[in-house]
């Protein structure tokens, strides 16, 4: 174990305070100490946001947060930025159907990329059918919901659902899932600035949830399975069999060499070993629930930050890969 430096400066921990009332608050590894960075919140929401998504591009940071609230405890988006990493602060209130109101889903995960921010998440949308959204912000700022665009969208034969985004070169790639005649299949659409998006084909059944700038993962039954990118095209590369259990196997961390799964009746840690993925032992053990997570993120040395939670407590541990 020793000192770990995350991406750019800054690296940021985002996750919930657990006291009387929760407050939005993040933290920076710098010189191997965890630093709060000071968050700035403008609304009512924001004062009670726990942020639960972050996106490093150069010097600053973007992040999403959220809190219940309304009639019906739906949750309340909020977007945060911070400019040279030393405060965070929460944009001008969007307007409300930006994210919320009748038509909302839920958004699913934040990236960075050379032309900005993008977010991806699912929508009601204006055909009445439900399928993958895109959120996009050139520069953490302001934010757009780009309209339904074909290229993505459910059709009268097919159901598409977005679980995720990832930043993989010069691209960003669109995570999820379509479903035909009771099958699901991987979806995988990919875009250079957000905006246009193109579907990738990718071979395999089940559904994507996560990728790295290596690898992207999923499941199908009782397996995750993983995808490399070679001679052009996806490949599955690699299962690993979780077994049975009240909780399905879900991909809830990856970098280029390991991936966090939660599944079954536990959680568990895997790390690519020449062609296969082995298991390695968690540093502390985690039940699956629901809420659990296993968290990883790497920098380009290689040196790992593990973050284990049930959803109420956390523990942070960092591996160099020099030590």
């Amino acid at each position: 174990m020793g000192a770990i430096r995350l991406g750019a400066d800054p690296s940021v921990a985002p996750n919930e305070e657990q006291s009387a009332a929760f407050r939005p608050a993040a933290w920076r590894l710098r010189d191997g100490k965890w630093q709060e960075i000071p968050a700035k919140p403008v609304s009512f929401y924001g004062e009670r946001a726990i942020l639960r998504q972050v996106a490093c591009r150069g010097n600053e940071f973007a992040a999403l947060g959220g809190a219940s609230g309304g009639a019906h405890g739906n949750l309340r988006i909020t977007t945060w930025l911070a400019q040279g990493g030393d405060e965070l602060v929460q944009n001008p209130l969007e307007d409300f159907e930006m994210f919320g109101g009748g038509s909302a889903i839920g958004v699913e995960q934040m990236v960075a990329s050379d032309s900005g921010y993008v977010m991806v998440g699912n929508w009601l949308h204006a055909s009445g059918r439900a399928g993958p959204a895109v959120w996009v912000s050139p520069e953490g700022k302001t934010w757009k919901r780009l309209p339904e665009d074909p290229a993505l969208a459910s059709t009268a034969t097919l159901k598409r659902q977005g679980n995720g985004a990832v930043s993989f070169g010069d691209r960003v790639l669109l995570l999820g899932e379509e479903r035909s005649g009771g099958k699901d299949a991987p979806f995988l659409a990919a875009s250079a600035d957000g905006q246009t998006w193109r579907p990738q084909p990718i071979a395999g059944e089940g559904s994507l949830q996560a990728g790295s700038t290596t690898w992207l993962a999923g499941w199908r039954g009782n397996r995750i399975v993983t995808w490399e990118f070679l001679d052009g095209e996806w490949r599955v590369n690699g299962e690993i069999d979780y077994g049975q259990g009240p909780q399905p196997p879900r991909v809830t961390g990856i970098t280029d060499t390991q991936i966090g799964v939660c599944g079954g009746v536990k959680c568990g840690l895997w790390r690519r070993s020449e062609h296969e993925w082995t298991a390695a032992e968690l540093p502390a053990a985690l039940a699956a629930t629901p809420t659990s997570l296993v968290l990883l993120a790497a920098d380009p040395d290689g040196n790992t930050l593990l973050v284990l939670t049930d959803g109420n407590n956390l523990r942070i541990f960092r591996e160099d890969r020099a030590a």
